[in-house]
């Protein structure tokens, strides 16, 4: 496919990504420069497979994944191309689900928070979506509500049903790709960042907790295997995941109505830097087939495909 006809689809569907992203206005630079690339990078893909192209997209919170993919998601339907994107964050457990396994670790401090660490997914129920989605079978997509219960979020009843075979799934979420460590490793690693190390230091002094939270991850890794292609958004500085975080609670509050104040997003947001450090960590890079790096206006400085 030529680029020309993916900056068309683009032109076209300008209007509706406004919409879509609560008027979130991508520039044709910026989208030639950097989404064009990816995008089509992705058809590339696609175009030498028989089931659909399945994507792992990683990013921290607030960095901007789910404007881009809502992007990326627009334009190939821009292009006749079938789509389903969703986020990990959808397959979230109950909140008395959340709350028990909270029950199950007391102290622990990466599960004193409402959700998102390892553990807190249903995986089989994300698994069994991907084996269905490259099978061609109906697709049955929960939806994971977090403005409710003051911002502890919860499923909702109803589902989203997709007929007919798929040509992409996107798959987004800030602990996708993450890879099984043991604690040797870990350790190591975070040990090369004052700033994340104060932070992990500060939650878990004694260095026992984390271990519980690269158990759980261990198990994720059957569902990144399913990936075809893994991209990563990528911060010039980690140190600005709290701020970004802070947007978004804010853009989600001034939607839906109700969210987590400044204060519950600060606490809430340390648990998740020892773990995202990992995508930082030079040492032990992990394997991306794209990779976006990010200033801090939220625009991309480069990006690297292999």
């Amino acid at each position: 496919m030529m680029d020309t006809e993916v900056l068309a689809a683009f032109t076209s569907v300008k209007h509706q990504l406004e919409e879509a992203t609560d008027g979130v206005v991508i520039g044709q630079t910026t989208f030639e420069d950097f989404y064009l690339p990816l995008i089509s990078n992705y058809i590339d893909g696609q175009s030498t497979k028989k089931g659909p192209y399945i994507i792992g997209f990683q990013g921290c919170q607030g960095i901007g994944k789910t404007i881009l993919t809502t992007l990326i998601e627009h334009v190939l339907v821009e292009l006749d191309f079938h789509v389903v994107r969703c986020s990990i964050d959808d397959y979230y457990s109950s909140i008395t689900e959340r709350l028990a396994l909270a029950e199950q670790h007391p102290g622990n401090p990466f599960y004193q928070i409402s959700r998102g660490m390892p553990g807190t997914h249903r995986l089989r129920e994300l698994f069994k979506m991907l084996e269905a989605a490259r099978e061609g079978r109906r697709l049955e997509l929960p939806k994971f509500e977090k403005s409710l219960h003051q911002g502890s979020g919860d499923i909702l009843d109803h589902v989203t049903v997709v007929e007919g075979r798929q040509d992409f799934i996107i798959l987004e979420g800030w602990c996708v790709n993450i890879p099984s460590y043991n604690s040797e490793q870990f350790l190591e690693s975070i040990s090369r960042n004052e700033y994340v190390n104060e932070i992990f230091i500060s939650l878990d002094p004694d260095r026992i907790y984390y271990q519980v939270v690269l158990g759980y991850l261990a198990e994720y890794q059957g569902i990144w295997e399913q990936f075809d292609n893994r991209t990563r958004m990528l911060g010039e500085d980690i140190r600005w995941i709290a701020s970004w975080r802070v947007e978004q609670e804010e853009r989600m509050k001034a939607v839906k109505g109700e969210g987590m104040s400044e204060g519950q997003i600060q606490g809430s947001v340390k648990p998740y830097i020892p773990f995202t450090w990992l995508y930082y960590d030079q040492e032990v890079k992990i394997k991306a087939d794209c990779e976006l790096v990010i200033g801090k206006d939220h625009l991309p400085r480069s990006l690297n495909i292999h």
